[in-house]
């Protein structure tokens, strides 16, 4: 059994690179739009495409943070490198008023990706949100309802007996 185990945690950690290495394709592409801003000057903003509900009810987005100057963070190795800019997958409970980060991607001034991280959906603590706080207007953008598709509307005479 042993055996077995220590083969899969090689898989199991290439899936895991994987999904990372994926994460900054996907939100290079992405466009995002300002949400708000803290206190202290650091700008939010929110992807342009709807959030994504997941298989358990849960709604998930993406949020691009923007520092006025680069920060310290200590990577997955736990060595210190500078920020500037961090992408975090956040994902809410939006009946419990609850929001967590399952991925963070943190770049550098030059674009180059300085550290990242992803939290196993089992290991994710979601925690209650406060009102009136830009963490309430992420929980809002993540917990809005969809917008119905407009109806079809047919001009008359557009069918035809001939199909």
């Amino acid at each position: 059994m042993k055996a077995r185990h220590s083969l899969l945690l090689p898989l199991h950690a290439a899936a895991g690179l994987f999904a990372l290495a994926f994460f900054p394709g996907v939100c290079t592409a992405e466009k995002f739009v300002y949400l708000g801003s803290q206190p202290d000057g650091i700008e939010v903003h929110v992807q342009v495409s709807p959030p994504v509900a997941v298989a358990d009810g849960k709604r998930q987005g993406w949020f691009r943070t923007m520092l006025k100057k680069a920060q310290p963070i200590n990577n997955e190795y736990g060595e210190t490198r500078q920020y500037s800019e961090m992408l975090a997958l956040n994902v809410a409970d939006c009946a419990a008023r609850t929001m967590g980060a399952a991925a963070m991607i943190y770049y550098d001034d030059k674009n180059a990706i300085v550290a990242r991280f992803e939290i196993p959906p089992k290991e994710l603590v979601l925690r209650k949100i406060k009102s009136n706080t830009l963490g309430d207007s992420m929980l809002g953008w993540l917990c809005a309802k969809p917008k119905p598709p407009p109806p079809i509307v047919k001009s008359p005479g557009t069918d035809s007996p001939f199909k």
